[in-house]
């Protein structure tokens, strides 16, 4: 077993490289400075526009009470708020306004089957706020 060992040791030998011949065109001396090329990704400096912004969706009055319907709505149907209507449908309601079946259809996520079933009491808290 020994002379197995010992037979190993002789075959590997450490493999010496020299990598200053490789790398003597990049060393850099101590009297040269190391300089970097800057490139500015300024754009030009354009104002831009100011967008008028209405009161946020989610601080209407119209808003919270289409939110309270719709917690009571999913509670009285055993089921999760957002099968009602989505926080997205909300605020398209808010947004579009809808005062009748028809114009909630329109809205996208109203289909046949919802403007049935919640059509009248979402259009009975739009006419409020319109």
């Amino acid at each position: 077993m020994l002379m197995w060992a010992q037979s190993y040791k002789d075959v590997h030998k450490d493999n010496v490289k020299d990598y200053t011949k490789k790398y003597e065109p990049y060393k850099v001396t101590t009297n040269q400075q190391i300089t970097k090329k800057v490139v500015s990704h300024k754009s030009e400096d354009k104002p831009m526009p100011v967008m008028q912004k209405a009161a946020p969706v989610n601080k209407t009055n119209l808003y919270e009470e289409l939110k309270t319907y719709r917690l009571n709505k999913s509670r009285e149907e055993n089921f999760k708020a957002y099968t009602i209507f989505t926080n997205k449908q909300l605020e398209a309601l808010v947004e579009k306004m809808p005062i009748t079946k028809d114009d909630l259809l329109a809205v996208e996520g109203f289909g046949e089957t919802k403007a049935n079933k919640y059509g009248l009491d979402i259009v009975r808290i739009m006419r409020k706020y319109s």
